[in-house]
């Protein structure tokens, strides 16, 4: 028997690398929307924070706004329920997502990963 390790997978892999990239995006919008009331301020740093998870600059404020649509009148103010609307809204987006582009059949060829500083782009190539 040998004394190393199992070799890991690659998706085991990308995903112990995202790792601490999804606990920070998530630490941030929970520390934004775990509790308060929602205000332009509150929308503006979440926002932000969509941006910097590689959402790109006109995402952020379409997700925002239909989070905000889905929330009754009650709850416009509502932090943690605007949380939960951007939950669905985001997953929603992530399901209905565009059929991948087709196989270039040629070699060589290029991938172009564009994202800001920080964001795991190295660890997801």
């Amino acid at each position: 028997m040998s004394d190393t390790p199992a070799k890991k997978g690659f998706f085991q892999r990308l995903k112990e690398g995202l790792k601490k990239t999804r606990a920070g995006f998530l630490s941030k919008l929970d520390g934004l929307l775990s509790s308060g009331n929602v205000d332009d301020d509150l929308l503006e740093e979440v926002e932000m924070v969509l941006i910097t998870a590689d959402f790109g600059v006109e995402t952020p404020r379409k997700v925002i706004d239909q989070g905000m649509g889905r929330l009754k009148k009650s709850e416009k103010n509502d932090a943690p329920a605007l949380k939960e609307a951007l939950k669905v809204v985001v997953g929603e987006r992530l399901a209905a997502r565009e059929a991948p582009p087709p196989a270039v059949a040629e070699k060589p060829r290029g991938i172009l990963v564009v994202g800001v500083n920080g964001v795991g782009k190295t660890t997801t190539i």
